[in-house]
């Protein structure tokens, strides 16, 4: 008995027993894998710049929708909800706004598998915040059939200011004469300037104040101007004056500070110059040479000179008929041969008779008075009549006379 059990227990480890007849050796058997469903998947995502944003500047949040699966997301939908100190500057194309909320795309926008689509939204912050603030905005996105996803953006602040100051003062003063500087200090922003503070150290030993503005409080030689909070773009002027003690060129500076940060600090201080100089004594002005006097132009004259009798009447200067190549002038003037002195008329001239030439060392007679047309007609007449004489003088006598 031993023995067969034995025997047996072997066969069994063994694999040596046979299956009985009509039996079927066992098989595994193997779960069957599902199929996944394809469908579309949409991601959002939001980003601000610059980073932190500028308080009182602008700033550009990006709100970007990325579908992530396999299918089209139709009718997309996007929604951003802004920070109350926030304010928006435009709407973006394809975009509406309702109070804070601004909604982009909706029925129409298809993102394919893959695909993106980015807004674009454009804000300013207050420009009174605290430097450090923290602004938040809130995004979501939405499609037929397919799941919701939404997004928060913590964005931090930081001021930044550009305080300006300008000083303007005369060129030149006389010693017995005061000096008044004009200030004029502006905040270019963006943001608001907070303990906006002037100084002006004067120098006692070439100037004494004597009359300080109201923003300038208290005493001493250096003028301490708080002038609290300036908003963007704000001005604030003021003036001082003082009186010079020494003569030469005085120069004076003034300085801004500010809370705020500042980046460009090379407007922040400002100078001006002027020129202390004693009264020059007025000079007599020279006296204005009187106008040269013209001199008087000679009147043209006419020129008469009595001849002997038979001796043909004579020829004024400004006669056109001249002397005859067989004729020559008579060698001097004549006394009395003027028109106003000359007496009864010279006897008529005989044939042969010559016409005395005008000599420029005649008597003249100034032409007072007399217009030159009855001058030429004068000449005239006196031709004529010497020409009638000469004519008849030549004829025979009729009488039979030699």
């Amino acid at each position: 008995m031993p023995k067969i059990a034995a025997t047996i227990a072997l066969a069994a480890l063994s694999g040596c027993v046979a299956p009985a007849a009509g039996s079927v050796a066992a098989r595994p058997v193997h779960d069957a894998v599902a199929p996944v469903p394809r469908s579309a998947s949409l991601r959002i995502a939001k980003s601000v710049a610059p980073n932190p944003m500028i308080i009182g500047g602008e700033s550009v949040y990006a709100v970007t929708v990325t579908n992530t699966g396999d299918q089209d997301a139709e009718n997309v939908r996007i929604t951003d909800v802004l920070d109350p100190d926030v304010t928006l500057v435009r709407i973006p194309a394809g975009c509406s706004s309702a109070g804070r909320s601004i909604a982009c795309g909706g029925p129409g926008l298809t993102i394919g598998p893959g695909d993106s689509v980015t807004y674009r939204i454009p804000v300013t912050t207050d420009p009174a915040l605290p430097d450090g603030t923290n602004v938040r905005t809130r995004a979501q996105v939405s499609a037929s059939g397919v799941p919701e996803d939404a997004t928060q953006l913590v964005s931090q602040t930081r001021t930044l200011t550009d305080a300006e100051i300008t000083k303007t003062a005369p060129a030149s003063v006389n010693p017995d004469g005061t000096i008044t500087y004009i200030l004029t200090v502006t905040n270019h922003g963006p943001s608001q300037a907070v303990d906006v503070t002037v100084q002006d150290e004067t120098d006692g030993n070439r100037t004494t104040i004597i009359d300080r503005p109201a923003e300038c409080p208290g005493g001493g030689l250096t003028l301490t101007c708080p002038l609290g909070t300036l908003a963007p773009a704000e001005s604030r002027t003021f003036a001082f004056t003082v009186a010079p003690d020494v003569t030469g060129v005085i120069e004076n500076c003034a300085a801004v500070y500010t809370g705020s940060r500042e980046e460009n600090t090379a407007n922040n201080r400002s100078c001006a110059e002027t020129a202390v100089e004693p009264v020059k004594p007025a000079q007599s002005p020279s006296p204005t040479p009187s106008p040269p006097t013209p001199t008087p132009t000679p009147s043209p004259t006419l020129t008469v000179t009595p001849t002997a009798p038979g001796t043909p009447a004579a020829t004024p200067a400004e006669s056109p008929v001249a002397a005859g190549p067989d004729e020559s002038p008579e060698p001097g003037p004549q006394e009395g041969g003027t028109v106003e002195d000359a007496g009864p008329p010279p006897p008529r001239p005989e044939a042969g008779d010559e016409v005395a030439a005008p000599r420029e060392d005649r008597d003249t007679l100034p032409m007072t008075g007399v217009s030159v047309w009855m001058l030429w007609l004068g000449v005239a007449v006196l031709l004529a009549v010497g020409l009638l004489v000469r004519y008849f003088s030549r004829r025979e006598p009729t009488d039979g006379t030699p």
